[in-house]
């Protein structure tokens, strides 16, 4: 589906500026990922811009994940899903508690007996919880998953508790005056990705709202086996989400 087809149907929900929809979009035509994950898919905008992207290309799925509580939204993102017919490039994983235990689950399901995990992500982008902690746990998850070569974008390098937290928020109420005023995803990615010895060909775009880097090939990062190689039991239980990429 062409870019001002899918925007006009979704860009309302996507939280982001039709340019960078439009950069997300083109990035998604240019590297041809057949698997992404998108963190955090709230309406399911941004997700839905990726996988008009794949239908171009013809193959490939986006996977987005989120709490149940998205359901409730109006629109939702099966709504959305309706109306731009992309069913067979996005799947939607809902969690109860959060969606770092549905990674820990595919690490399960990809982990071989000689205790290597075996990626099979592309390109992961990294849009929700926003805070230091999430944030952070999910970066080194996503790195387990992550193949050699694969990309990775955070994006709202920025957000801060202070300006976009709720102030009923119960948790936000616990953090520290300090925590509230920094930019928590900021951090994950100056001191987290930045600093690791796995990621390459770092930089800051999109007016610093987004932050890219890209997983390095070598002895840190082995090679990922052939489509279809590997132990089939531990890849047996999650198929739905790691065999269709």
């Amino acid at each position: 589906m062409e870019f001002t087809r899918i925007y006009d149907q979704v860009g309302a929900y996507a939280l982001m500026s039709k340019a960078k929809a439009r950069k997300l979009y083109e990035f998604v035509l240019r590297e041809k990922p057949r698997c992404v994950f998108e963190m955090g898919a709230h309406r399911g905008g941004s997700a839905l811009i990726m996988a008009a992207a794949l239908q171009e290309l013809g193959t490939g799925t986006v996977t987005t994940f989120d709490f149940q509580d998205i359901h409730g939204l109006a629109p939702n993102i099966e709504s959305l899903i309706n109306r731009s017919h992309l069913h067979k490039f996005i799947s939607v994983v809902c969690s109860d508690w959060c969606y770092e235990w549905e990674l820990g689950k595919l690490l399960e399901s990809r982990r071989t007996p000689r205790n290597r995990i075996i990626p099979f992500v592309d390109f992961a982008y990294i849009d929700g919880g926003h805070y230091w902690t999430s944030t952070g746990f999910t970066f080194y998850l996503i790195t387990k998953l992550l193949r050699p070569g694969g990309w990775l974008l955070l994006d709202d390098l920025d957000w801060m508790i202070e300006k976009h937290e709720s102030t009923g928020n119960s948790y936000a109420r616990r953090i520290s005056t300090e925590a509230k005023r920094r930019p928590m995803v900021r951090m994950v990615f100056d001191l987290l990705v930045r600093t690791s010895n796995s990621y390459h060909n770092c930089r800051i775009a999109a007016n610093g709202s987004w932050g890219w880097a890209q997983k390095k090939d070598g002895p840190g990062n082995p090679p990922t086996p052939k489509r279809g190689s590997g132990n089939h039991q531990h890849r047996t239980a999650r198929r739905t989400l790691s065999e269709r990429c």
